[in-house]
């Protein structure tokens, strides 16, 4: 297991994050919020 993994969520993917939510313009959060709450 690496590092981001065990953390659960790391400063790595909060810039991805961050880079694909732009590039999609918000996009991404909506496909965010919906492999969150499936997983729940």
């Amino acid at each position: 297991m690496d590092p981001v993994a065990r953390n659960g969520y790391g400063f790595g993917n909060f810039v991805l994050d961050a880079i694909l939510t732009l590039v999609t313009g918000g996009l991404w959060l909506i496909w965010i919020f919906v492999r969150e709450m499936r997983r729940r």
